[in-house]
């Protein structure tokens, strides 16, 4: 996994933002999907059912703490702005109910 640190370096300094080696953005995407797959594949290959079990606990305390925090911050900054309360409760959900950057969603 060491060199994922050097495949993004490479991959934002040659792509059509920097120095654009590549201009084609949708080549960039594509190109950028497979490496994701290819990494959660590998990641699921080295992945043990056992460690699963054994950490199982600690994950579902994580994720349900990731989740309460990320919309009671959405909803107290919300509200601190005048905004309604749905509208708060849904901004602070949505970044704590994924780990998929929005730029990737059809929200």
């Amino acid at each position: 996994m060491v060199p994922i640190g050097g495949f993004l370096v490479a991959g934002v300094l040659i792509g059509p933002a920097q120095l654009g080696v590549v201009d084609s953005s949708g080549a960039v995407q594509a190109t950028a999907d497979i490496g994701v797959i290819l990494l959660l594949f590998t990641i699921g290959i080295e992945f043990s059912l056992e460690r699963l079990a054994r950490v199982w606990t600690w994950i579902a305390v994580a994720g349900g703490l990731q989740l309460v925090l990320a919309s009671g911050t959405g909803l107290g900054l919300t509200l601190a702005l005048g905004g309604q309360w749905r509208d708060g409760l849904f901004t602070g959900f949505r970044p704590g109910s994924s780990d998929v950057p929005s730029s990737h969603s059809n929200v």
